[in-house]
């Protein structure tokens, strides 16, 4: 593995809470961020740091991304938590910064959509998601099937 590792989205919560220094990266694209949303650290008095690995709507990887993220996070040594939809880009950012020499570089796993089901779907995963980053619906469990065009909501 050429980065420090994959982390559940409860352990990246955890991180974020007990470690002041600890940085969460949003790789997705201006759209993603527009149309799907933004982690919410609120609870935490800061906010994820916005920085795409790919270039919409070419989706061609960011030649500067590094040197952008670098001016941004210039502490090598704090952890930085990486995600995206579901993993692949964040996972790519996480080592492309271990290879600039960061030290504590991390892909939150299952990314914002949780790992495809038996049939290839993605799931949004809101149960995992929403408490995890700070949003006030704690006890919400939903999940939407974009194969199917459906969504499940439950209330605990």
């Amino acid at each position: 593995m050429s980065y420090a590792g994959d982390l559940k989205p409860a352990e990246a919560w955890k991180l974020l809470n007990q470690d002041q220094s600890a940085q969460l990266v949003d790789v997705r694209t201006r759209p993603e961020w527009m149309f799907v949303g933004l982690p919410d650290l609120t609870s935490l008095g800061r906010r994820a740091v916005l920085q795409s690995w790919q270039v919409f709507p070419a989706m061609e990887v960011d030649a500067n991304f590094v040197a952008e993220l670098a001016q941004q996070l210039p502490d090598m040594d704090a952890p930085i938590l990486f995600i995206c939809r579901s993993g692949g880009r964040s996972r790519a950012a996480a080592a492309a910064l271990t290879a600039a020499g960061y030290r504590r570089c991390y892909n939150v796993a299952e990314g914002f959509e949780g790992n495809p089901d038996p049939e290839r779907h993605r799931l949004y995963r809101l149960e995992l998601h929403l408490p995890h980053f700070g949003m006030a619906l704690h006890r919400i469990r939903a999940s939407y099937d974009r194969g199917r065009r459906h969504c499940l909501v439950a209330l605990d």
